[in-house]
Formats: C-alpha cells, structure tokens, sequence
C-alpha cells in the first residue's frame, strides 16, 4: 500500500523494476548506486601491507569485501579456491567478522594460511589496491543486492570482477557476461578464477582497464 500510495519509487535494479514494481512503471525511477572515481583510482600495492600478510609478487590475490552474513556466500568463494588446489592464490576477505557466521567461518578455514580474515576496515582501498581479482559470491535468496558498492569500487581501481549472476550485480556486469557464474556454483567459480588467472598480463589488464571504464 505504501509503494500504492507513493508518487515516484527510485529502483537502484533492472529487476526491481521488472519483477517487483512492473504494475507501477509510470512512477518508477531508475537512480543506480554510485562511487567516486576519482577517490577509488589505480593504485600501486603498498610494499608494507604485502610484507605484512605474507604476499608475494607471485602470489594471485583474490579479495572479497562484505560484511560477513550467510547470504554474502564467502564460504561459496573460499571452497571454490581450495577446489583449485593452486598454492599460488591467497583470499583476502575484508569486512565485519564478529557475528555467528563470520567466527564460524574463521573457525573452519583456521588452518588454511592462505586464507585470510581481515576485519573491518575505514579504508579499503589499499586492499582492493593488492589484488588481482575481485569475487562477490552472494547467494540467490533473502535480501540479496541492491546495487552493491563493493564491487564497483574494485572495477574502479582497475581490478577485475567476478559475481553471481543474481540482482543488482548482472547489472554491474552486464557488459561483462563471462565474469559472472551461477550463486553457489562452486565448479564454475574455481573455473572462471584460474581462467582469470591464466590470462596474459596485457589481457588482464585491458579487462581491468575496460571494467574502470
């Protein structure tokens, strides 16, 4: 009755608009979330933060930034890098870790050095600056994305995308279909992340190039 009663309703997704508002289409407004390119820009690693998470320039670092709920599907990520069994890729996973899910998680992949939980952090940026892939494996259920930050951040730093083929993500990569796989397809998540990282450097970095743009 409220959406009924309102005189515009502002719709950050192509499927609010389609599956939840489509009776209402004379007042919608489409209005997309939004980051400040200028501050998110391609920056250099800081020497200091690799030597201080033991990364190396041969490693392949994968970050995903969330605060870390059930639907955000980290677990979706960190079981498609150990399906890879490649030593050479390190998890950075930054974000808010203190409830049930995030200790759970931090409990079961203690043992893996290779995954690593950052916490909260004020700035992001020398984080998303260390990696060469950027993974938002969020689930296909309950609240899901509206337009989802985190993501544009990265591609705004030059760095390359993978997400979920789910709302509000497909739109930040819709001009990018191959980065995007199935929620809690763990098999084609470990398939596009080695594709990502067998790339040649000048692929990778025209893809990041693109995905800025």
């Amino acid at each position: 009755w409220k959406s009924r009663l309102s005189t515009k309703i502002i719709a950050v997704n192509e499927d609010m608009i389609n599956l939840y508002f489509s009776k209402m289409l004379d007042k919608i407004v489409n209005f997309p979330l939004a980051i400040d390119t200028k501050k998110f820009t391609p920056t250099l690693p800081s020497d200091v933060l690799m030597k201080e998470l033991n990364i190396f320039d041969s490693d392949f670092v994968i970050i995903s930034v969330a605060n870390l709920v059930p639907v955000k599907g980290i677990e979706t990520l960190i079981e498609a890098v150990k399906k890879t069994n490649d030593k050479q890729i390190k998890v950075l996973i930054v974000g808010d870790n203190t409830h049930d899910y995030g200790e759970e998680l931090k409990t079961r992949y203690q043992k893996d050095s290779n995954i690593q939980f950052i916490g909260k952090q004020l700035d992001v940026k020398p984080y998303l600056a260390l990696a060469d892939l950027f993974v938002i494996p969020t689930k296909d259920e309950g609240r899901k994305e509206g337009i989802p930050n985190a993501p544009l951040e990265a591609m705004a730093m030059n760095c390359i995308v993978l997400g979920s083929n789910i709302s509000g993500i497909n739109d930040i990569l819709k001009p990018f279909p191959n980065s995007m796989f199935k929620a809690d397809d763990i098999n084609s998540l470990a398939h596009k992340i080695m594709a990502i990282k067998d790339m040649s450097a000048n692929d990778s970095e025209l893809l990041g190039k693109a995905m800025r743009d």
